[in-house]
């Protein structure tokens, strides 16, 4: 008996979600439903007043005009302007900046902080004083150069005078006019006027040597003095861009390493770089593949808005080794200063505009087709070519311009059907006229709730909330709806 009574239990549960189930959608579907359907009786179905006229509804004309869609996609800031500082040397801190902060502004070239540069000091004037050692040294060699050649041009006179008193001489003790040892004496004074040319030749060749070894020790003086003088710099710590900067402040008399204390971002160069889809990439791309320089509308985590314009496509490898396409956005300057590196942003892209035909979601089946009317209320099926489906409406082709259409279609309205022409052409509020909300985290939770636990939507509901998700927003009327069903 007990058994019995459990599985009677059981299946009275289940009877009873079931029923609920059904209910619910029931209400969810009359919620959605347009209000002529609700006046006409009970909610989202016709009344038998309905039932036995013909029906009057809200109709309107597809019509061609230049159609600007916007895409939505989600990326993070990165700061590509960012440098890590380090002192070149180490030693004590003699002097810091006194606005340097963590998190403040640095101009490029500021002086940061300046570590002890009295030993560097020392070894620059010890090179300087060396390299003017040397610059005397070679000025010495080389005036001591022009002395040796003076004194060899007199030498080169008088072993010429030598060299033709030689010849006379010679001349003379042939004939018998002189002694032969006239004549030798004449010839060893040639001899030695030669020699004192040889060795003042060889006195220049040592200065000049001299001179060139001179020239070296003055280059080598010089490179020291080029290394101290850059040892020296490399006491003081510039700032090598403009931008924010984040890590330690040491103090006065700290001890610091050549090891990082922090670094500078630009925040005048920020980028995003975002992952969209590949048929978002295609229609922001040219015929090469190139990403097209779109303006965007950059919504940061605290709700303010900065603006930005498409960059470049890079490619980027994921762990599972596929590579995907990274849109790259460069964020305009003077704007809002609202975004960091790090942060998760919304990107609105504004799409080149095109020639097309804008229809509201309502009007359009699951199954790509609009009910149309003719001049006698006739009512019909009329497939239409859908480009893409945007949060407030469906963009078609141009062909489908020009039919008469039914702006909101209910159950009872079927092809073959015949409805009431208004005397008058009603207004029907045109999809980019309506109210369009952002979907925060609480909003964007709810929907994805209603997609997962509500297995009866409608196609049509199902592909809006689809939509909204994708894109980011959604009509207002159509969260009202949704909010007064979860409220009932």
């Amino acid at each position: 008996m007990i058994p019995m009574l459990r599985l009677l239990l059981v299946l009275a549960v289940i009877a009873a979600s079931s029923g609920f189930a059904v209910w619910q959608a029931t209400r969810l579907d009359a919620a959605l439903a347009p209000d002529d359907a609700a006046a006409s009786g009970r909610p989202g179905r016709p009344g038998r007043r309905a039932e036995s006229r013909a029906a009057a509804v809200a109709l309107a004309t597809t019509t061609l005009s230049p159609v600007t869609p916007v895409s939505t996609a989600y990326g993070r800031v990165v700061a590509p302007r960012t440098v890590e500082i380090a002192p070149a040397v180490t030693g004590r801190v003699a002097w810091v900046a006194e606005g340097l902060r963590d998190g403040a502004r640095v101009a490029a070239g500021e002086l940061l902080l300046r570590i002890d540069d009295s030993t560097a000091r020392t070894v620059l004037a010890e090179a300087q004083a060396t390299r003017a050692a040397a610059e005397t040294a070679l000025t010495d060699a080389r005036r001591r150069i022009g002395e040796l050649e003076a004194e060899m041009a007199l030498l080169e006179e008088v072993a010429a005078l030598r060299a033709a008193n030689l010849e006379r001489v010679g001349a003379l003790a042939q004939s018998g006019g002189v002694a032969a040892s006239t004549r030798d004496d004449a010839a060893a004074q040639a001899l030695g006027a030669r020699q004192s040319v040889a060795a003042q030749a060889a006195q220049i060749a040592a200065a000049e040597s001299e001179v060139r070894q001179g020239e070296i020790a003055l280059e080598q003086a010089g490179l020291a003095v080029e290394r101290a003088e850059r040892t020296l710099e490399d006491h003081e710590l510039h700032a090598p861009i403009g931008g924010l900067y984040t890590g330690a402040v040491p103090v006065a008399g700290q001890s610091v390493t050549a090891a990082a204390l922090g670094q500078i971002t630009d925040l005048d160069a920020l980028e995003v770089r975002a992952e969209p889809t590949r048929s978002t990439l295609a229609r922001l791309s040219d015929e090469t593949g190139a990403l097209l320089p779109l303006p965007a509308e950059i919504k940061a985590p605290g709700g303010g808005l900065a603006q930005g314009r498409l960059d470049r496509l890079s490619l980027e490898t994921g762990n599972d080794g596929t590579t995907r396409g990274i849109a790259v956005l460069r964020v305009e300057t003077g704007g809002c200063a609202c975004l960091q590196p790090g942060d998760f942003v919304e990107l609105r892209i504004e799409e080149p505009s095109h020639e097309a035909v804008a229809v509201p979601h309502d009007a359009l089946s699951a199954d790509d087709t609009l009910l149309v009317v003719d001049e006698t209320g006739l009512l019909d099926r009329v497939a239409v070519e859908v480009e893409r489906r945007t949060v407030d409406a469906a963009i078609l082709t141009p062909d489908a311009a020009g039919l008469r259409y039914v702006v909101a279609p209910t159950p009872e309205l079927i092809a073959g059907g015949r409805i009431a022409l208004p005397e008058t052409a009603e207004r029907v509020e045109s999809p980019n006229e309506a109210e369009m909300v952002d979907l925060d985290p609480p909003t964007r939770a709810r929907l994805m709730a209603r997609l997962e636990a509500g297995e009866g939507l409608p196609a049509p509901l199902r592909a809006r909330i689809e939509s909204a998700l994708e894109t980011g927003a959604a009509p207002a009327a159509m969260l009202e709806r949704l909010d007064r069903v979860s409220e009932n």
